[in-house]
């Protein structure tokens, strides 16, 4: 899975490197690139696999009511191309893929909801002392 998502950010990278015109001097090399998002890669997976298990043990679940609302919202945002978004929403690897996210959107939404916020001041960062010591 980490390998299939280190791809998809890969080609990403690429995509977006080829629409702003192309490898710049300044870009860090392709290896780089791909070490870091290979981690990247790895600590979604990892954060997706856990929103998952908490979804499953907190019973967060949804309902083909749910996924049609969500299609009917989408089509209306598309407003000429709702028809093309519909058609799309009915193939039903399309439909499971909207009910992951909608899952995912609802387990975020319960952990933010119960997360216990408390507003600290950072921690003096090392440009502030050395600028301290000049």
């Amino acid at each position: 899975m980490p390998m299939e998502e280190t791809r998809y950010l890969m080609e990403r990278y690429q995509s977006q490197m080829r629409e702003s015109g192309g490898q710049s001097e300044q870009a860090p090399p392709m290896e780089e690139v791909r070490k870091n998002l290979e981690e990247r890669a790895r600590r979604q997976v990892q954060a997706t696999l856990l929103v998952e298990k908490i979804a499953e043990r907190e019973k967060i679940e949804v309902e083909d009511k749910d996924i049609q609302e969500r299609v009917d919202q989408l089509a209306r945002a598309a407003g000429e191309r709702a028809k093309n978004v519909r058609e799309f929403y009915s193939r039903e690897d399309a439909r499971d893929e909207l009910r992951s996210q909608i899952v995912f959107d609802r387990t975020l939404g319960f952990l933010l909801e119960k997360a216990n916020v408390k507003d600290v001041d950072p921690p003096p960062s090392k440009v502030d002392d050395e600028s301290k010591n000049s």
